[in-house]
C-alpha cells in the first residue's frame, strides 16, 4: 500500500503532531510534505481552487505518484487538498473553512460549529501521547506529591503579560506553601517554545524557596515525564492542544485561564469543565472533584475505521 500524506501549512509544528497521531492510531505509513504553495495559490481562498485540477502547479512536492490517502490540516493544506480530493481520498483536520462534502471526512473541534454527514467533532485538538505510553516514564526521583505545570505563551488570543505571571506565580506559591491538598507538593515546571524569557524568570522570582524544577530549554524537553509523574496538572489556558495533552492523564487538571475574548476558546473551556475533563485553577481548588481522561484520538479512531 502506498504511504499516505500529510500536507500540514510548513512550520506548523503542533498541526503535523495533530496529523501523525491520527496516522498513528489507524497504522497508516505516511510522508510529511509540509505545505507552502506557489503564488497566487497561497492566496486564493478555498472556494477558488475547485477549478484547478493540476495538483503540480500548487507545489513541487505535489506531483505524482499521487497517493490513496491525505491527511491535511491548515489553509494552504486545504487549498491542496481540495485538488488532490480527485485522485484520492482525503480526511481535513479543523476547519477546513468550505463545505465539508468536498472532502471524505472532516475532523474539527466542537467549537468550531462544522455541520456534515461527514463530520466528526472532537473536544480539543488530536496529538499523539497516549496514556500507556506514558506510564514507564514515571521516575522514582520525584518523592512525594507532584504538580506538573505547563505554561504557554503569547498566541493570537493572549500576549502574555507580566501581571499574569505576576498571579500565576502567587498562586502556584500560595498552593504548595499553605495547608491544603498541595501543601508541599514538588512543581514540575515546563515552558514552550512560545514563552518568554523575561517572564519566566519572574516566575522563577516568586517561586523562590518553593521545591520546583523548570526545564531550561536545553536538551529535550520534559515534558512527557512530567506528565507521567504528575499526581495533578495545571495548565496555562491559551493553548487547546496542551489542554487536551494534560486532560490524556485522567489526572486532575486545572486550567490557569487567561484574559479572552475568544468565544472558541470560551466554548471549548466550557465543554472541558462540563464534561468533568478539567476544572478552572482558584486560589484553593478542592480536592473532591472527579476528573475523566480526555481521549478523543482513541474515539475517532472507531467511528473512522469503517469509513476509509
Amino acid at each position: 500500500m502506498k504511504p499516505a500524506w500529510i500536507l500540514c501549512d510548513e512550520g506548523k509544528v503542533g498541526t503535523y503532531r495533530q496529523c501523525l497521531a491520527l496516522a498513528k492510531i489507524l497504522n497508516i505509513e505516511a510522508v510529511h510534505k509540509p505545505i507552502n504553495l506557489n503564488a497566487p495559490y497561497r492566496w486564493f481562498p478555498p472556494q477558488m481552487m475547485l477549478w484547478c485540477k493540476n495538483p503540480a502547479k500548487l507545489q513541487s512536492v505535489l506531483s505524482e505518484p499521487y497517493p490513496n490517502l491525505i491527511i491535511a490540516a491548515g489553509r494552504q493544506a486545504v487549498n491542496a487538498a481540495l485538488v488532490l480530493r480527485r485522485v484520492c481520498k482525503t480526511i481535513v483536520l479543523q476547519n477546513p473553512r468550505i463545505d465539508p462534502r468536498y472532502f471524505d471526512l472532516v475532523i474539527p473541534p466542537y467549537h468550531d460549529n462544522v455541520q456534515g454527514q461527514n463530520v466528526i467533532s472532537t473536544l480539543g485538538a488530536l496529538h499523539p501521547i497516549r496514556p500507556e505510553e506514558l506510564a514507564p516514564l514515571r521516575h522514582e526521583h520525584y518523592q512525594g506529591p507532584t504538580v506538573t505545570v505547563l505554561i504557554g505563551g503569547d498566541s493570537q488570543h493572549y500576549r502574555y503579560t507580566s501581571t499574569y505571571i505576576q498571579t500565576l506565580g502567587q498562586t502556584l506559591r500560595n498552593l504548595v506553601t499553605t495547608p491544603g491538598p498541595f501543601h508541599g507538593a514538588q512543581l514540575l515546571i515546563t515552558p514552550s517554545r512560545r514563552s518568554r524569557p523575561e517572564l519566566l524568570l519572574e516566575l522563577k522570582r516568586i517561586l523562590m524557596g518553593t521545591d520546583f524544577e523548570m526545564w531550561n530549554n536545553q536538551g529535550d524537553n520534559p515534558y512527557l515525564r512530567y506528565l507521567a509523574c504528575a499526581d495533578t496538572v495545571m495548565v496555562t489556558g491559551d493553548s487547546i492542544s496542551m489542554m487536551s495533552e494534560a486532560c490524556i492523564t485522567g489526572k486532575p487538571v486545572y486550567i490557569h485561564q487567561i484574559p479572552t475574548s475568544s468565544k472558541r476558546l470560551s466554548n471549548f473551556l466550557t465543554m472541558l469543565y462540563e464534561n468533568h475533563h478539567a476544572a478552572p485553577l482558584l486560589e484553593h481548588p478542592g480536592n473532591k472533584l472527579t476528573f475523566k481522561p480526555l481521549d478523543e484520538l482513541k474515539r475517532v479512531h472507531g467511528l473512522i475505521s469503517d469509513r476509509l
